[in-house]
């Protein structure tokens, strides 16, 4: 293709882009359109190599971004989908702590759900994911996965795990890193290089690989974590407190991935303080106060998270005469 029609592209992108307002539309369906209409120009470019896999990411998050405001939430009914995790009457208790940490709480996650897990500090919600995910054996109650206790290997392979704070080897490169734990998931060495390069380039960190994570940002040290989740696909994502940290920019750029893995049929469990994104995007949600359940439902967007928040959050933290995080 000659450069005067690649020229003629990307100032098509660019108005394309550039289009879609962040503005209240009376016709939403026609900011709609031309989202879908920039979008399919950007495939078309990447398709025709007229952008390289970078430039495409880029103009495709800006575009996502600036269509942030017209996000509109699938229709999701749980009745509909089968139960992924079942926590039945969890209670936690620490050492030195009064109360427990979190108190004889039950909810159910179910396939293809987006669902918000909040709370003030110290009201329990890391406590819950950890007893999740297996980080903790010791508590009372009972934890399933898809039916199956959640210490058990096959239960274990249905979760993504991305815990709140990143922390990496030194030495390691970031392909080093992610070579390195998929052949711990059990890959062979040639899946996990393979494997590394596609989740690279789908989160746009390919020109990083050779770069040590250690000193990335934060939300570039997200995108790696997320990708170690990815290793052996996942039914269901669990993250704590995914958005931390990020600008603006990045947790546009995360939660559009989400998104996206979620369109894939994968389940979203998130934690986060940071209510009015993860709003855009949860069908469900379960909050918790002092340790124990206050709310758990379908969000019918009569309420968003925020009034929800401040409307069944009273006590806040557990006492918390420990230095165990809850």
């Amino acid at each position: 293709m000659n450069n005067n029609i690649k020229k003629n592209k990307d100032t098509l992108i660019d108005v394309d882009v550039n289009k879609v307002e962040i503005t209240e539309f009376k016709d939403s369906h026609l900011s709609e359109i031309n989202f879908k209409k920039s979008e399919e120009a950007l495939s078309f470019l990447r398709e025709n190599n007229i952008l390289s896999q970078f430039e495409y990411n880029q103009k495709l998050s800006l575009l996502k971004r600036k269509n942030n405001n017209i996000h509109v939430k699938s229709k999701y009914n749980p009745e509909d989908h089968k139960i992924l995790i079942s926590v039945e009457n969890l209670t936690k208790h620490y050492s030195k702590r009064k109360n427990p940490a979190v108190d004889n709480i039950s909810f159910n996650i179910r396939e293809g759900e987006f669902h918000a897990f909040i709370g003030a500090n110290g009201a329990g919600k890391t406590t819950t994911i950890k007893a999740i995910v297996g980080a903790y054996s010791r508590y009372q109650g009972k934890i399933l996965i898809d039916g199956q206790r959640n210490d058990t290997v096959k239960a274990k392979r249905r979760i993504g795990y991305v815990p709140e704070s990143a922390i990496f080897p030194k030495e390691f490169t970031t392909r080093d890193y992610l070579e390195s734990m998929s052949i711990m998931s059990g890959l062979s060495s040639a899946d996990a290089k393979k494997f590394t390069t596609q989740k690279l380039e789908e989160l746009n960190m390919l020109e990083l690989q050779h770069k040590k994570p250690v000193s990335f940002s934060s939300g570039q040290k997200k995108k790696i974590l997320l990708a170690q989740a990815m290793v052996h696909n996942p039914d269901i994502l669990i993250m704590d407190e995914p958005a931390a940290n990020l600008d603006p920019f990045a947790r546009s750029e995360l939660f559009a991935i989400l998104e996206k893995y979620r369109k894939d049929g994968k389940s979203i469990f998130i934690s986060s303080h940071i209510l009015s994104e993860v709003d855009k995007y949860a069908d469900t949600a379960t909050i918790l106060d002092g340790g124990k359940i206050v709310f758990h439902s379908k969000l019918d967007g009569n309420e968003n998270l925020e009034e929800l928040y401040s409307k069944y959050v009273i006590l806040g933290s557990v006492d918390t005469n420990s230095e165990a995080k809850s």
